[in-house]
């Protein structure tokens, strides 16, 4: 704590002195550190700034009361620091924040530096203006950040940050490059209505948002550049992208894991939802986020990823619905895998086979040559083997061992569609 206090930004950013037009000390010092587009900028964002001319007046009283304040921590005989100097990055590198942090409204002219910092209580940095970057790498945050509304001119760097809590930066805007690389985040997080100019990645991040109960949310979020969401991790929810703008070519990871990796939900995520609406719901919420990743797959021409996302969908379309009416797409997942399996259409091909070879030689006294010949003739019927070589065969059949014969041959041509199906989707993949 004696090293934040002794940090003369914060000090000045703790101060809510201002004067009569609700000018902070901390945005007049702020503000002479921008350049004319800035402060137009600032302007624009609703910050009450007043003229450069007649700053050397007012720089005296925000002296007088900033040395009062580091006095007041410190005591009466505290060599005082000068006013920081705004034309530099405000630096907390490094710094534990056990209280709240308050940096609502701030103005901050050449970046925020809160990289390898822990906060061990809320942050608030909505509404803030960053004319620079934003740098938070390997920063623990305990407890909640709010963001909402911040505007980030420069890049936003938090590679391997932690988000304890929740997460909102909600209508956000970020014009430069932002890089959640390796991120974890355990509490709720919200993107929700932000703007996006620049490349983002969330590569490698980690997003678990069972104890929520809620996806990560990119409602309305656009994103006018690729975003990389490669090896991330979801753990209990699909992303929530309704209403979003992704660019086309932004990338997501087309497998269910790599080793103890898990990169999609598991079907335990999904029991873990109470019975009943909740968990249709589920199922219909994830559905929608599959579907808008097979769409983006579609259009950048992969269809190995675009496959992998349509089963994804096909999953949870099967389970939006009460069994009765998602009949067809549980067959659909039961005989092939929703045309990507080739080995369990051609397995249940060989159990047919070898259910009717033991049929015929129950029911018809076959011997077990003629049993398997005919019971592949009745698979492969398309082929004419039994009007060929096994008309003794076909005369020793009763009806109702035709009629047996019959089902097989039409239980044969679905799976043998099926087996096609994923033969061609394999080939079409590679």
């Amino acid at each position: 704590m004696s090293n934040l206090l002794e940090n003369p930004w914060y000090v000045l950013a703790q101060l809510q002195q201002a004067d009569d037009t609700g000018l902070s000390f901390f945005n007049d010092l702020c503000a002479q550190g921008l350049t004319d587009d800035q402060w137009r900028l600032a302007q624009a964002r609703g910050f009450r700034l007043k003229p450069r001319e007649n700053f050397r007046l007012r720089k005296n009283n925000i002296k007088v009361a900033f040395q009062a304040e580091m006095k007041r921590l410190h005591g009466a005989d505290y060599a005082c620091p000068e006013l920081p100097d705004p034309h530099q990055p405000i630096d907390f590198y490094g710094l534990a924040f056990p209280e709240k942090c308050d940096f609502s409204g701030l103005l901050i002219p050449n970046g925020l530096l809160l990289n390898e910092c822990h906060f061990e209580a809320p942050v608030d940095l909505s509404g803030a203006l960053i004319c620079g970057t934003l740098n938070m790498t390997n920063t623990t945050f305990d407890k909640k950040v709010s963001a909402k509304g911040v505007l980030i001119e420069g890049a936003c760097d938090a590679k391997w940050a932690k988000f304890e809590s929740e997460a909102l930066f909600t209508e956000g805007t970020f014009q430069g490059p932002v890089d959640f690389h390796g991120a974890r985040f355990d509490g709720r997080a919200i993107f929700s209505k932000a703007r996006f100019a620049h490349h983002v990645s969330f590569r490698n991040c980690h997003f678990d948002q069972a104890s929520q109960g809620k996806p990560v949310n990119f409602i309305n979020t656009v994103f006018e550049q690729p975003v990389d969401f490669r090896r991330a991790q979801f753990g209990s929810h699909y992303p929530d992208f309704a209403g979003a703008t992704l660019h086309d070519r932004s990338q997501f990871t087309a497998q269910d894991c790599d080793g103890d990796i898990r990169f999609w939900p598991g079907k335990e995520a999904a029991s873990k939802q109470r019975r009943g609406l909740d968990r249709l719901r589920y199922h219909a919420k994830s559905r929608e986020s599959a579907a808008v990743m097979r769409q983006l797959s579609g259009r950048q021409g992969t269809p190995d990823a675009e496959h992998f996302f349509f089963r994804k969908e096909m999953y949870h379309a099967a389970r939006a619905m009460p069994w009765y009416q998602a009949w067809h797409i549980l067959a659909y997942q039961f005989f092939s895998n929703f045309g990507y399996s080739v080995a369990r259409p051609a397995s249940l091909i060989t159990l047919l086979w070898a259910a009717g070879t033991w049929f015929y030689v129950q029911s018809v006294s076959f011997g077990i040559g003629q049993a398997m010949a005919y019971s592949f003739a009745a698979i492969f019927k398309f082929f004419g083997f039994q009007r060929t070589y096994l008309e003794e065969e076909v005369a020793q059949l009763t009806g109702w061992m035709e009629v047996f014969a019959a089902g097989q041959t039409a239980l044969a041509f679905i799976l043998l569609f099926f087996l096609g199906l994923g033969l061609r989707t394999r080939f079409r993949l590679k």
